[in-house]
């Protein structure tokens, strides 16, 4: 089966749409792998030095701090007897560590395997070459005081952890907030040794073995997650997500646009074809009834019959007027479109031109034995242009006479108040699908049964009517329900 241009346009634009997009997709898709990955390795990175910094600090000498010995002083003080710290003493090592001067009586301290003891505290001393100086200290009861650096090597402290990763992570340009678990695994049981208070094992997770390259397995292992770690890689492809998200929605505007412009022209290039061959027979009814009625009028013998010649003139006429309203007709939805139609109001009497209007579809009323009732009788002066006002009327009710069965009746009713005046034509005809109602005003639509019309037109009667109307500030309802009928309402401002 052929597929048609239209069709075949809408299904490559639809195809082109849909891979456009899933390409945009992946791409994204791959630029957020990326950058997870990008910030792995940076967390990778960190950690391994983070490692390397705890090994340091359990491996590094007495020098590493200040360049010091771990002895800073060595005074005697008398009249003290207590452990107590010198702020005045603290400093900050290369390390990022902070050093500690204790102050400790000599009758608390010994000396034992280069380790000092003070109750229940005991600091160890690495490569201390004073170390042999203190020994004479032992078993000595005089109140003699040191003042010593202590450096927390103990990789269980929370303090401590969390000092050396805070460190390092800055150092890499990590500034998200972290939580982080010390666990001992052994091959049965997971114990946590110290962490955070919002760290959470669901989450993703770094590791670092703190046993890695050492001669003596602990089994501690440092966990590492970042709350918000998601959060940030798609905040730094955020300008690049906005982007995507705003040329895909362009994307799909101008699509949007060109496949509603493609089937509104579709629809227009079927009406227009319908338009013309309603025209072609509107027009050819006239013409081919004058042409009869010419050829009538040239026979002697209805020449010399007065009656019939008069009737075959009276043809004449009227068919004339038909024609030159079909064409009056389309002239003036040009000028409309071009919005140069030009309204001659004055005031006039709404009442006459109804009547004037039934008057005029006398003769097809009385044809199809329909019924007009309209009683008002009293005036109602407004400001109207009188010829398409009229014309107006002459629309809805012919509309009313060719979709009526049988027993037409069409009721016309007038509503007077202050403010508003509404006529009301109600006709008892075939009606109008409830789904239909919105479009009957629109230029060249009409009513289908199937693919014929049951009733030949141009379909700009009821789009006239809607124009000539706005055009006068009044506005226009229809109700109708299939084979009940219908009704239109006129609603003119009280402008007399």
């Amino acid at each position: 089966m052929k597929i048609k241009p239209y069709a075949l346009i809408i299904l490559l634009l639809s195809t082109s749409m849909l891979a456009l997009l899933l390409i945009q997709a992946f791409w994204i898709k791959n630029f957020y792998k990326q950058k997870s990955e990008a910030f792995d390795a940076n967390v990778f990175a960190s950690i391994e030095k983070i490692r390397l910094k705890l090994n340091n600090r359990e491996s590094s000498n007495l020098k590493n701090f200040n360049g010091d010995s771990t002895i800073q002083d060595f005074k005697t003080k008398n009249n003290s007897n207590h452990l107590k710290s010198n702020p005045s003493h603290q400093s900050i090592n290369h390390n990022g560590i902070n050093p500690i001067d204790l102050v400790i009586t000599a009758s608390e301290i010994k000396v034992e395997n280069e380790k000092i003891k003070t109750g229940d505290s005991t600091f160890e001393i690495m490569k201390m070459p004073n170390a042999k100086n203190l020994k004479f200290i032992k078993g000595v009861g005089a109140p003699i005081n040191f003042s010593i650096k202590i450096v927390d090597t103990d990789e269980t402290n929370l303090d401590t952890l969390n000092a050396i990763i805070k460190h390092v992570f800055i150092s890499r340009g990590l500034f998200l907030p972290f939580e982080f678990a010390l666990k001992k695994i052994n091959a049965q049981t997971i114990k946590t040794i110290t962490s955070t208070k919002n760290f959470k094992n669901e989450l993703k997770c770094y590791t670092l073995d703190l046993s890695l390259n050492k001669p003596f397995t602990t089994n501690n292992f440092l966990f590492i997650q970042f709350p918000t770690q998601k959060e940030f890689v798609i905040s730094s492809i955020k300008t690049v997500l906005m982007l995507a998200i705003i040329f895909s929605l362009v994307i799909f505007t101008i699509f949007y646009f060109s496949v509603r412009m493609m089937l509104k022209q579709k629809k227009l290039n079927e009406i227009k074809n319908d338009f013309i061959n309603n025209m072609t027979h509107e027009l050819k009814t006239p013409i081919a009834t004058i042409a009869l009625a010419t050829d009538a009028i040239s026979n002697p013998q209805i020449k010399n019959n007065e009656e019939k010649f008069t009737h075959y003139t009276h043809i004449l006429k009227e068919e004339n007027k038909k024609l030159n309203a079909h064409v009056e007709r389309v002239l003036e939805m040009a000028l409309i479109n071009k919005g140069e139609l030009v309204l001659n109001k004055k005031k006039s009497d709404l009442i006459e031109i109804i009547k004037v209007a039934i008057q005029s579809h006398r003769l097809n009323i009385e044809t199809r034995k329909a019924k007009v009732n309209f009683n008002n009788s009293t005036k109602i002066e407004l400001l109207l242009d009188e010829n398409h006002i009229l014309a107006v009327f002459n629309n809805l009710i012919d509309n009313a006479l060719k979709y009526s069965n049988s027993n037409c009746i069409i009721n016309i009713e007038i509503i007077s108040s202050t403010e508003i005046i509404s006529v009301s034509v109600k006709d008892n005809g075939i009606g109008i699908d409830t789904n239909l109602l919105t479009k009957i005003f629109e230029k060249f639509y009409r009513v289908q049964s199937g693919n014929v019309h049951d009733v030949k037109g141009f379909g700009l009667g009821l789009f006239y009517v809607k124009s000539i109307l706005t055009a006068h500030g009044a506005d226009i309802e229809v109700n109708s329900e299939k084979t009940i009928g219908s009704e239109f309402i006129i609603k003119f401002k009280n402008n007399g």
